[in-house]
C-alpha cells in the first residue's frame, strides 16, 4: 500500500504530483527560492510542471515555507 502523502497515479501507475497555485499567492519568492525547478515567481508564482517529477521533495517543502499557503499539492 502507497502512503497518503499527496501523490497521485496516472494512467501508466506512475506516480504524479499535481501541483497548483491558489489566489491566496502574494508573490514573495519563497517557492523559487526553495525550488527554482518547479517555481517561477513574476508578480504571483506559477508551476513549471515539468519540473515537478524528480523534485517532490523540494514542492513539499516550498508548499510548507510557504507563508500564505497558497501551494496546493495533491
Amino acid at each position: 500500500m502507497i502512503p497518503d502523502m499527496g501523490w497521485l497515479t496516472d494512467k501508466k501507475g506512475e506516480f504524479k504530483m499535481n501541483v497548483k497555485i491558489n489566489d491566496s499567492c502574494i508573490g514573495c519568492g519563497a517557492c523559487e527560492s526553495i525550488c527554482d525547478a518547479v517555481f517561477h515567481v513574476e508578480d504571483v508564482a506559477s508551476v513549471k510542471e515539468a519540473g515537478v517529477a524528480g523534485n517532490e521533495d523540494c514542492v513539499k517543502e516550498a508548499a510548507d515555507a510557504c507563508p500564505v499557503g497558497a501551494i496546493e499539492v495533491a
